[in-house]
């Protein structure tokens, strides 16, 4: 369900992207740790690692993907076009001005 906001103010939109953009900041940092202990525990590899409270799994496993630049080469365009699903994605994206 997506909330309709209405008489919204300029000052309101100018201090909710400064909030964002001050948000990201803080995240950004903590995220690339995160990243950084993922790629130590996947290095290490599959199993599971104890902590005090928590515990890390790593599992590696097959993922299967669809090659479309071929399957676009073997259908026809009308049957490429009756196979693709087009969705609408809304992204909302924090960038300096």
């Amino acid at each position: 369900m997506v909330a309709v906001v209405r008489n919204i103010t300029r000052a309101v939109i100018r201090r909710d992207v400064e909030r964002m953009a001050e948000i990201e900041a803080t995240v950004r940092p903590l995220l690339e740790e995160l990243d950084a202990l993922k790629a130590k525990f996947r290095e290490m590899g599959d199993g599971e690692y104890l902590g005090k409270t928590h515990k890390v799994v790593v599992n590696t496993s097959a993922r299967v993907t669809l090659n479309s630049a071929e399957v676009k080469a073997r259908l026809s365009p009308a049957d490429y076009a009756a196979c693709t699903i087009v969705k609408e994605v809304t992204r909302v994206v924090v960038k300096e001005a």
